[in-house]
């Protein structure tokens, strides 16, 4: 069993404390706008928030038997014998569909239909199963992929 922890690059750091400032601007200039308005303003950008900080990945932990992807809510686990690739992402990481574009990290679904949940997109990878494909990122990505192949050999 080991663990890998997963840090904000600076990019996506710079960009979530960006958006918490607009979103404490629109909220406290909310205040002046009509009451329907604002109720209305206010519960969407604070559920956005919300649901990317839930989505964002905390660590990885590769045991036995599976690899658990630990988000500030929730995990996901993927049995080892259902990966069927591991690899690192060089390249930019394919657009998103729906995402949240840096702010918590690159949270959501690209075109190629991988669930994404990146902090850094430098220490990306990919785990590809039968049916889905996931993009995380890792401190040591490289210790990472290694620390699996010795898992399933």
């Amino acid at each position: 069993m080991k663990e890998f922890k997963s840090r904000y690059s600076n990019y996506s750091r710079l960009l979530t404390i960006g958006f918490c400032i607009v979103c404490i601007c629109i909220i406290l200039s909310s205040i002046n706008l009509k009451p329907l308005f604002a109720s209305i303003l206010i519960p969407i950008v604070l559920l956005t928030g919300i649901y990317f900080y839930s989505q964002s990945i905390r660590k990885i932990l590769i045991q036995k038997e599976e690899v658990i992807i630990f988000k500030n809510i929730g995990k996901i686990a993927i049995s080892l014998n259902d990966i069927k690739d591991i690899k690192r992402i060089l390249t930019p990481l394919p657009p998103m569909t729906f995402g949240s574009k840096g702010v918590f990290g690159f949270i959501g679904i690209t075109m190629d239909g991988s669930y994404s949940f990146v902090k850094d997109r430098n220490k990306a990878i990919l785990l590809q199963t039968n049916t889905k494909k996931f993009l995380v990122s890792c401190d040591d990505p490289d210790d990472f992929i290694a620390t699996f192949r010795k898992h399933i050999a």
